[in-house]
Order: C-alpha cells, then sequence, then structure tokens
C-alpha cells in the first residue's frame, strides 16, 4: 500500500467533526471525491433505517455503481423505488442476503463476484436484535 493511499483510509476514518448528529449526507459530502464513480455495497438496506439513509447520501455522491442489499425484496424494491425516484441516472443493483445464513451470504457472493466491478467501498449496516438467543445457521 502506498503512503498516499494509507494516508487516505486514515482520513476516511479520522474525523472528529463527525458525532452523533452528523448525518450520512455530511459524510457522503466530505468523501465525494473518495467514492465517485466507486462501486458500494450497502447492508441492511430498508425503507427508513440507517442504510436507506446511507443508500441515499452514497447516490448523490455520484457512485459508479450502487448495490443494495438486505433480506427482502420487497423492502430493497421500495428503497430502489425511492432511490431512482430521485436519482434516475443511478446505476443500482439490489441484492438479497440474509447475513445470518452462510448459504445466503455463499450464493451472494458468488452473484457479486459476476459482477464486473469489484466492491470499491463495504458499509455495514446490517444488524439484528436477538430477543431470545439465535442461532446462525452453518454450512459445511
Amino acid at each position: 500500500m502506498s503512503t498516499e493511499t494509507f494516508h487516505s483510509r486514515i482520513n476516511m476514518i479520522s474525523h472528529p467533526e463527525f458525532g452523533s448528529t452528523t448525518t450520512a449526507t455530511e459524510v457522503a459530502k466530505v468523501f465525494a471525491d473518495n467514492i465517485r464513480g466507486k462501486t458500494v455495497l450497502i447492508t441492511g438496506c430498508s425503507a427508513n433505517n440507517i442504510g436507506f439513509a446511507t443508500a441515499q447520501a452514497v447516490a448523490s455522491a455520484d457512485v459508479g455503481l450502487l448495490i443494495i442489499s438486505g433480506r427482502s425484496s420487497v423492502k430493497l424494491d421500495q428503497v430502489a423505488d425511492t432511490l431512482l425516484a430521485t436519482t434516475p441516472d443511478l446505476n443500482l443493483r439490489k441484492l438479497i442476503t440474509d447475513l445470518s445464513s452462510q448459504q445466503s451470504v455463499k450464493t451472494a457472493a458468488k452473484e457479486v463476484n459476476a459482477y464486473l466491478k469489484s466492491i470499491d467501498v463495504l458499509v455495514n449496516c446490517a444488524g439484528v436484535m436477538a430477543y431470545p438467543r439465535y442461532a446462525y445457521q452453518s454450512i459445511h
């Protein structure tokens, strides 16, 4: 890794001006030059959540390809419709992925590997609130 790349990455994670009230749009503006033309994958996208807010902000930054990922095709369709209504020229793909299922992740990885472009930026917004205890599925 070059010194320039290293310092660029450090700058991306060391912004003391960001805080609990910083919006996704404000962050995307700061990093616009870093994500313009890039392929960005955002997990955990559904209407009115942090993944959706992040997708809206990233879409406004003129990315090369935005991949939105989530468990529900219906919810991803809602997000895609909203994004395309405000950014009609957006290059957008939907990726159905349940991160609690290794088989689903494997299937999604095969799909992403078939894309012509590699992923430049990964934003993990997926999460689970597990009440009661939740067991992940494994594959062998």
